[in-house]
């Protein structure tokens, strides 16, 4: 509570630098600081109610808002993978053409083009 910014239950309250620097001298001097009863009350309360949620409740929160992110990240991941593997084959394709053509082509330039295919 003597902080400039602590939440209660998406409130945020808290006092100003120059009222925690007033109560740190007094503190210094051996003055007595004394709280809101009201606000410990509301303070505790809101304490005991994060304490009170359940792992389960917690893991439920933790898939919701993970599931969107996840789901955009595997979508990119299979286009990207899918264009990769269509640009593979259409790749390979222009080879086997210059191949039947009758062009000749080097084995390094298969190699340099396609590093890949080469084992």
């Amino acid at each position: 509570m003597l902080s400039t910014d602590y939440e209660i239950n998406n409130e945020y309250k808290g006092k100003s630098i120059y009222e925690l620097q007033v109560i740190s001298n007094d503190l210094k001097k051996g003055k007595e600081f004394s709280f809101d009863d009201k606000e410990v009350k509301r303070l505790v309360r809101y304490a005991r109610y994060i304490d009170s949620i359940s792992w389960r409740e917690l893991l439920v929160d933790l898939i919701r808002w993970l599931f969107v992110p996840i789901c955009v990240l595997l979508l990119v991941f299979v286009l990207l993978r899918w264009n990769t593997v269509r640009s593979i084959q259409s790749c390979s394709l222009n080879v086997q053409a210059r191949l039947i053509k009758g062009k000749t082509t080097k084995i390094w330039d298969i190699e340099a083009n396609f590093p890949w295919q080469i084992k």
